[in-house]
């Protein structure tokens, strides 16, 4: 009995001290997130389904304290960093692209999306006309996707 116990707390102990990828994450994608980010902590991780495949979300704390969202293989490749910017980061192409289709367009969020080829692209969250807005932009000012923020709990996507 007393072997019991002692295994079952030296398990617990064991994984209270481990940082929740650790738990929840395969290897291969603990090791690429300490590889891309050194002296980062995960402070989630869960795997997630899109269009078909296994990705693991991250979300991490960089160590000069940036908060990144890893898009992973299951193999560890990474397939998308998100990291949340001012709004003030907007590049002007971006802006200009969205004034030019939303003249009265204020951004209320944005993020800085960099695939795994190294194309930067921007998600940023809008009012317009009285409408909430997501929209993905690329660096160069061209639209990727669109959509309202009540169609988003309908799962429709407008692609320009």
């Amino acid at each position: 009995m007393m072997k019991t116990v002692t295994g079952v707390l030296a398990t617990i102990a064991f994984t209270a001290g481990l940082p929740a990828v650790a738990k929840d994450c395969p290897p291969a994608v603990i090791s690429s997130i300490e590889k891309a980010h050194s002296g980062a902590k995960t402070l989630a991780c869960k795997d997630e389904h899109e269009r078909g495949q296994i990705l693991y979300e991250a979300k991490v704390r960089t160590a000069d304290g940036r908060k990144l969202e890893l898009d992973i293989r299951p193999d560890g490749a990474i397939v998308l960093t998100e990291e949340h910017i001012a709004t003030s980061a907007v590049p002007p192409a971006v802006l200009q692209a969205l004034h030019a289709k939303y003249p009265d367009a204020t951004v209320k969020e944005a993020e800085r999306l960099t695939a795994a080829d190294g194309a930067i692209s921007f998600e940023v969250e809008i009012s317009s006309a009285g409408r909430e807005k997501s929209m993905t932009v690329t660096e160069a000012g061209a639209f990727v996707e669109e959509e309202a923020e009540d169609d988003e709990d309908a799962g429709v996507d407008e692609d320009n």
